[in-house]
C-alpha cells in the first residue's frame, strides 16, 4: 500500500503542475480517477493474483470485483483538496518557484 500511496501521490503531483489552471473540483475528479485506479490495480494484484486478501469491499454497495467501491471514490475527491495545496507548497519549497 505504501507504493500506491506514493504512485498515486505523484500522480496527483504531476496533475497538480500540468493542470495547474485547471479548476479544483475538476482536478479533484481527476484525482479521485487516479486513486481509484491505483487501487484497483494494486487490489487486483495484491487481493487476486497474490491471494493475500488485505481488503474486501465485495459487501459495500457500488463496489467493483470487490477492490473499489464509490464510498472510498467519494473520500478520495475529499482527499484531494488537501493534496492538492500540499502538491503546491513542496513545489514551492523543493524547487523555490
Amino acid at each position: 500500500m505504501l507504493i500506491a500511496g506514493g504512485v498515486s501521490l505523484l500522480w496527483l503531483y504531476i496533475l497538480n503542475v500540468k493542470k495547474f489552471s485547471m479548476k479544483l473540483w475538476k482536478k479533484c475528479i481527476c484525482g479521485m480517477g487516479i486513486i481509484t485506479a491505483v487501487e484497483l490495480v494494486t487490489g487486483l494484484l495484491v487481493n487476486r493474483v497474490f491471494n493475500l486478501k488485505v481488503w474486501d469491499y465485495s459487501k459495500k454497495r457500488g463496489n467493483f470485483l470487490g477492490q473499489v467501491c464509490l464510498q472510498y471514490c467519494f473520500l478520495w475527491f475529499l482527499l484531494c483538496v488537501p493534496v492538492f495545496f500540499l502538491c503546491k507548497r513542496l513545489k514551492k519549497r523543493l524547487f523555490r518557484l
